[in-house]
């Protein structure tokens, strides 16, 4: 019965136009005030969204995972220079080989792709 409690929950058109008591109204898009305002605490809230407490673990229909300091220093330093998407695919894919010990490696966009 779980599942189908979600369609006794009134939707709300993302084209509709916010009302005047509207999170978006009042703050702008992503929770930050247009014009200098105190922003929202919570982005996702900001458009409606409420958070949940993961106790499943890293599932990507619920957001993938929370990075690791040492991913995000990876991400960080990634995002400073541009490569050829196939040399970089086949690095990585060259690199989890020598890891794990496969013939070769690949990195999907998770199941949610």
């Amino acid at each position: 019965m779980i599942p189908f409690a979600g369609a006794l929950v009134p939707f709300k058109s993302l084209s509709a136009a916010p009302g005047p008591d509207s999170t978006l109204a009042q703050t702008g898009v992503g929770g930050f005030a247009p014009t200098g305002g105190v922003p929202e605490p919570n982005i996702f809230q900001s458009i409606g969204v409420e958070p949940i407490i993961n106790c499943r673990g890293t599932f990507t229909i619920i957001g993938g995972s929370v990075e690791r300091p040492e991913v995000r220093k990876a991400m960080e330093a990634a995002s400073k220079d541009f490569v050829q998407y196939d040399e970089l695919a086949d690095g990585i894919g060259k690199r989890l080989a020598e890891l794990t010990g496969a013939e070769w490696g690949l990195v999907s966009s998770g199941c949610a792709a």
